[in-house]
């Protein structure tokens, strides 16, 4: 059997249509490498040309995202998404961080990356590492709802650190940390408005949510510390 093609000669003839300013005919041309290297069975270089071709697009709009460079790379990419498979997680993150936070571009991307991971990966409300990925970068943006979302349904315990460092956020900013400490805590273990830790089953996470979310608390929330000891100490 033959050796699979390299994506090397489809890319040297795309990205220097890129440098030089042809973002449409460099579009075009990934998209037909990809649709012919997918009919005949080559996934992994139709995937690495459309990832290449996504990744340098969206570079050169950058600096503004509503140039017509960086639509090309997001209509790129979205086509990629369709001939992805599990395990190239990492590749969507890349080009979710070349997005830029303005307008909706780049919630529809995560929208669509997570929707895929459901729908081919093993984890039916998608990859817990996209969900930990995009929890953070939304924190990072200071949207609290929205990386409460993604780090409840990570289910990692490094989300569960995180989602304990928002909710003490959310409760400073909305000047309610001293009135609604307790109330933050409930919401990440038991059902609230969506998903929790204790309710997807996850008690590892929960715990660790718990014990991290209360090291947050000031001195004057103490006897909430002191209860949640008592209760671990619990007899069973």
């Amino acid at each position: 059997m033959p050796p699979p093609p390299s994506s090397e000669r489809a890319l040297n003839a795309i990205l220097p249509l890129i440098a030089a300013g042809q973002p449409y005919e460099a579009h075009q041309k990934a998209r037909t490498f990809a649709s012919r290297y997918q009919k005949s069975g080559h996934f992994d270089t139709a995937i690495d040309v459309l990832f290449q071709s996504a990744r340098e697009l969206l570079k050169t709009g950058q600096e503004n995202p509503y140039q017509k460079k960086a639509e090309v790379g997001r209509h790129a990419l979205l086509y990629g998404l369709t001939l992805t498979k599990p395990g190239h997680e990492g590749r969507m993150t890349q080009l979710i961080a070349l997005t830029s936070s303005q307008g909706s571009w780049r919630k529809t991307i995560m929208d669509k990356s997570i929707a895929w991971s459901a729908k081919h990966g093993p984890y039916p409300v998608g990859d817990p590492d996209l969900h930990h990925y995009v929890g953070e970068l939304l924190y990072k943006d200071g949207i609290l709802d929205g990386a409460e979302h993604h780090l409840l349904a990570s289910g990692k315990r490094d989300s569960a650190r995180l989602l304990a460092q928002v909710y003490h956020d959310w409760a400073l900013s909305s000047g309610s940390l001293s009135s609604h400490a307790g109330a933050f805590a409930l919401r990440g273990t038991i059902p609230y408005a969506g998903p929790t830790y204790l309710l997807n089953g996850n008690i590892l996470a929960s715990r660790t949510f718990l014990d991290s979310y209360l090291s947050h608390l000031p001195l004057s929330q103490s006897p909430l510390v002191h209860r949640t000891a008592d209760a671990d100490t619990t007899p069973r």
